[in-house]
């Protein structure tokens, strides 16, 4: 073992985009196996993590590096053979990779990581109500290398082999079914199934005394996860989420006809969440605000429905886009604008999903204006925030296409107003355009939508900024004991 002494975390973790071209084109094939030892200790700084990375290089001799922040690093192993701290060059946050053989070549890198306590990493955090201890992950956009070892960009997918071990009072859930789980030491070691090719910002872990209410549905495990102090509200919610879940399961099947490609679909509401839901596949997270302690408004219902289908059109639209060059991934397709116009195809195939659950009777057809009028609020809600990153990209989009259509018209006065009879074809619509340049990967037309849709009105900044006087609705609330860097 070759332990690397503390290091403070580098100011520059950050990627290029040249640094992700040079990458992308020299690397190919990964797979991840990663094993995690978490802890209920609420005051231990950190956990062990230890990845083997299987990856294809393809030029002789070529130089790299791996992302991992971490306290230390403990050891690296690259192809059989021990990489000392003045070869690896280990930062903070990168470990260099030298003079790389064409083909195969197999990292082994194991690392003590930090637990976090800003909704990024290895977030942790202490029930004040009951004392009990609760993990969960988000890394979109680039936090995967603050648990595991990896190279950190979405366009380089890798199959990952999960196992965690934790207090045996825990239950644990990740990408994959669990596949068998032996006590070793006083804890339990769960072990997942390997998933399909996933991008390092959708790996996911959650670990604690959740409380889990279990169903299915055509075959799929299906679940709802929350910290046990909320489960008197989760039990009596649990019903209408389950039945939004399945009919949003077969509006997918029925609309793409294709079965959902993964083990299991779970759904967990996590606190201290720092944005809405986020799509990992088999291991969906939400705000636990979602669960409402007292009687819920329609507009709140209609708010976690819309955010139910979101979250699961990302993982059921188009697989891969069809180009003159074959099948590629979508995002490799569509280039650095991909994200936000994915966001756009959640929203508005979500939006048309749920419509498919009022015309099916899963939800009330009085209901579907208020569904519309939530919707519309919520473009406005991220739209103050301005149009910087890609859920204010992607929604600005949205309200320009459908104030194009008269679906959202400002009025003299300067309120916007929803035509609800013009609204479920603006909705088909926006979803038909935005699934074809996803399957198509038409660059130039996905490039053509940002410009054409992408740009704030003048008249929409009027009215926003006679608005700045409202609060802001969403005050997170984090247990920071430290002061964040």
């Amino acid at each position: 073992m070759t332990a690397t002494p503390p290091v403070e975390a580098a100011s520059h973790d950050n990627l290029t985009a040249e640094e992700a071209r040079a990458r992308a084109e020299l690397l190919s094939n990964l797979a991840y196996t990663v094993s995690l030892s978490l802890s209920d200790d609420p005051s231990a700084p950190t956990f062990g993590s230890s990845t083997e990375i299987t990856f294809d290089c393809a030029h002789e001799g070529s130089d790299t590096f791996v992302n991992i922040a971490a306290r230390s690093i403990d050891e690296v192993m690259l192809n059989g053979r021990l990489v000392d701290a003045a070869s690896h060059r280990f930062d903070g946050t990168r470990l260099v990779l030298r003079r790389l053989p064409r083909g195969q070549n197999r990292l082994h890198v194991k690392a003590q990581c930090e637990y976090q306590v800003h909704g990024v990493g290895m977030h942790r955090l202490t029930d004040p109500v009951d004392g009990r201890v609760y993990v969960y992950t988000q890394f979109e956009p680039f936090d995967a290398h603050k648990v595991l070892a990896c190279f950190d960009q979405p366009d380089l997918k890798a199959t990952v082999r999960m196992s965690v071990s934790a207090p045996s009072a825990w239950r644990l859930c990740s990408n994959g079914k669990v596949l068998g789980s032996e006590s070793v030491d006083g804890h339990t070691v769960t072990r997942f199934n390997t998933t399909p090719p996933l991008p390092p910002y959708l790996i996911a872990v959650v670990g604690g005394t959740y409380h889990v209410i279990e169903s299915s549905h055509r075959g799929i495990p299906i679940s709802i996860w929350c910290r046990e102090s909320l489960m008197q509200w989760v039990e009596e919610q649990a019903l209408e989420i389950f039945e939004i879940t399945r009919a949003g399961l077969d509006f997918f099947y029925a609309y793409f006809g294709l079965p959902y490609p993964f083990d299991e679909y779970n759904q967990l509401f996590v606190p201290e969440f720092n944005m809405g839901a986020m799509e990992n596949p088999g291991c969906v997270t939400f705000n636990e605000s979602y669960i409402f302690r007292g009687r819920a408004s329609e507009t709140q219902l209609a708010r976690r429905a819309e955010t139910i289908l979101h979250e699961m059109a990302h993982g059921l639209g188009p697989a891969f886009a069809r180009t003159s060059a074959g099948k590629v991934t979508i995002r490799e397709s569509i280039g650095p604008i991909y994200s936000g116009l994915e966001e756009a195809k959640a929203d508005a195939v979500g939006m048309f999903g749920l419509k498919w659950l009022v015309d099916h009777d899963v939800l009330p057809k009085n209901k579907l204006e208020e569904f519309y009028a939530s919707y519309v609020g919520g473009l406005f809600r991220t739209m103050r925030f301005g149009v910087g990153e890609a859920h204010g990209q992607a929604e600005m989009m949205e309200f320009n296409f459908l104030n194009e259509r008269s679906a959202v018209k400002r009025e003299a006065s300067g309120r916007y107003v929803v035509d609800y009879q013009r609204m479920p074809d603006a909705i088909a619509a926006l979803a038909k355009e935005l699934l074809e340049i996803e399957a198509t990967g038409d660059r130039a037309r996905a490039e053509n939508w940002f410009k054409n849709y992408g740009v704030m009105p003048a008249e929409l900044r009027v009215s926003l900024k006679s608005a700045k006087e409202v609060p802001v609705d969403v005050d997170p609330v984090f247990s920071f004991k430290e002061k964040v860097r």
